[in-house]
């Protein structure tokens, strides 16, 4: 069954590093019940030298493991693994509970474990099945952080969440996502070709990796894209150190096979597997939780819009290599063009890397003849259209903030005056106004900051010079960042794509001001010295029961000078 297994452990352990109780009321509190233990050899429900005692003899040939030492799912039900509050894996298979570091063999050291787990309380490795019995409450949002780690053995590796160099938590850490946001991370690429479909520009190995990691180069042709690492050096003010390695395959079969499959499960599973005896993917999990952070594959331009670029789960067979298990992939035709024209390439792939490290896409799926989400000068953001920085957003959700250039307004202390810094400057600030609770950013609240055409946004006036107005300015914009859990993992409850966002309904993201009409993207809906901002504004509203921007924040902003490449904004009650 391809790709069950992954999907689940993706979702529901990856997605979930840090488990968020939700603010839609759902009580939790018995989604998963305990029905085994890993260890618990002879079945009497417990972990104790009973069981030390019964696999040694296993183990010298005196005594068989009978039925009991067998978990059997019984049913469809879903299960997991969990050790102390920390280990998670999905399970869909019958379980040999002698088993204990789950490698398919009952060995000497599953035993040296065993006497771990009895002797020295080492954490015991619980089988939990989930419950579906969900109960309706008004319980206000509360955020729970928990570490755990994605392995089918009972090491403990725990994912480091702190904040590095004073950067804030990122707060969709436990969302779906593979990839870290902050540290140093190791992406593999694999750069594919067929034996009908080839390359019009096929670079070296070597080339690649100059394109992918290279060095900062404010003179190069494809400034600000000169590379992967380059990009997001700046935009996460060097809190995410990116590097990797390159590698090229050519397909045993002709392109038609993998196209027809939308998930390109064939794909993938070939070019990992056969790849498998030059690469060592370990070197691919950077954070430990013993999945690769995220592999981008490349194929040629000329491949066909089946083939247009993506970020999703892998969906191929279940595969352990190196001791690792793949997760994100990035698949797309967003090839290099040439020594000198690799814009496409990185800036396309910069954002699905976005969706690697937990971003959602910005723009509507569902909107007929309208992909972006946010239009007028103010809109552009890299998980909207290409081309430009991330915004504040993004980097509050990534962990590409500093605890200082977070400010947040307090309605109690009356009114508050802010000093907004260039968004494309290390020094790049935010204001936070929110409707209630933070709960870790987790929360509907607006967000401040001054955009401008430089650094990684300095692509945006060659680009669209003709076609769309550019400017800098104040942009504010409208967030429900809230979250749901369920069985599958963490996700943003209106992120583009889901049943709960609808074109004229909530939103993770909303443009206050938006530009409207056919020439929308040609109106300058920045705010600037003088403008205020308060209710009569489009979109500087919280939401209705009903999903409508009609709720008065009860508050004005007014946005003062431009000195020393920073505004001034004064917030007061109304």
């Amino acid at each position: 069954m391809k790709g069950k297994v992954f999907v689940g452990a993706l979702t529901s352990i990856i997605a979930s590093l840090f488990i968020a109780v939700m603010s839609i009321s759902l009580d939790a509190s018995a989604i998963w019940k305990k029905t085994g233990l890993i260890g618990d050899v002879n079945g009497d429900g417990d972990i104790n030298v009973a069981d030390i005692v019964t696999l040694s003899r296993h183990l010298n040939g005196t005594e068989k493991l009978d039925d009991k030492s067998v978990f059997r799912i019984t049913d469809s039900s879903d299960y997991i693994i969990r050790s102390a509050g920390k280990n998670v894996i999905k399970i869909e298979a019958d379980i040999q509970k002698a088993d204990l570091d789950q490698n398919g063999t009952v060995e000497v050291f599953d035993l040296v474990q065993l006497r771990k787990v009895v002797i020295e309380s080492v954490p015991r490795v619980e089988i939990l099945k989930w419950e579906e019995e969900l109960k309706t409450t008004t319980a206000t949002t509360t955020t729970t952080t928990t570490t755990f780690v994605t392995t089918a053995t009972t090491t403990i590796k725990t994912i480091d969440p702190l904040p590095k160099n004073g950067f804030i938590d990122p707060p969709l850490a436990d969302m779906f996502g593979s990839m870290p946001s902050q540290g140093k991370v190791n992406l593999l690429i694999f750069y594919v070709d067929f034996p009908d479909c080839k390359f019009n520009y096929d670079p070296s190995v070597e080339e690649i990796e100059r394109i992918a990691f290279g060095n900062e180069d404010e003179k190069a042709v494809s400034y600000p894209f000169e590379s992967f690492s380059a990009f997001f050096k700046r935009a996460s003010k060097g809190a995410l150190e990116l590097s990797g390695k390159a590698y090229k395959y050519t397909c045993e079969k002709t392109i038609k096979y993998y196209s027809e499959d939308e998930y390109k499960a064939d794909f993938t599973e070939e070019v990992i597997k056969k790849m498998d005896a030059v690469v060592d993917y370990s070197r691919f999990d950077s954070n430990d939780d013993d999945f690769v952070d995220a592999i981008l594959f490349c194929v040629p331009d000329t491949s066909g819009n089946e083939w247009w670029s993506c970020a999703g789960p892998y969906y191929g067979e279940d595969v352990i290599v190196d001791g690792v298990i793949p997760a994100h992939v990035i698949t797309g035709n967003a090839a290099i063009k040439s020594a000198d024209n690799c814009v496409k390439f990185i800036s396309t792939y910069c954002h699905e890397m976005g969706h690697c490290m937990g971003l959602p896409d910005y723009y509507l799926y569902t909107a007929e003849k309208d992909t972006e989400g946010m239009h007028g000068a103010a809109g552009f953001e890299l998980m909207d259209e290409a081309y430009s920085d991330l915004t504040a957003v993004s980097k509050l959700m990534l962990g590409w903030l500093r605890e200082d250039q977070v400010q947040v307004y307090d309605q109690t202390n009356g009114e508050q005056t802010f000093t907004i810094v260039n968004g494309q400057t290390d020094g790049g600030n935010c204001l936070i106004i929110p409707k209630g609770e933070l709960n870790g950013y987790k929360s509907e609240f607006l967000i401040i900051e001054y955009t401008t055409l430089e650094g990684n946004n300095s692509l945006l006036e060659p680009t669209f010079q003709k076609s769309r107005v550019l400017g800098s300015g104040i942009s504010i914009k409208h967030i429900d960042a809230s979250v749901f859990t369920d069985k599958d993992g963490t996700f943003f409850t209106y992120q583009s794509g889901s049943k709960s966002n609808k074109i004229q309904g909530r939103r993770f993201i909303r443009l206050v001001n938006e530009a409207e009409g056919e020439d929308r993207n040609k109106t300058d809906n920045f705010f600037r010295t003088g403008d205020v901002i308060s209710n009569a504004v489009k979109g500087f509203a919280w939401y209705d029961n009903l999903g409508k921007e009609t709720i008065d924040p009860n508050i004005t902003i007014t946005v003062g000078e431009l000195k020393d490449n920073a505004y001034t904004i004064t917030v007061s009650r109304k």
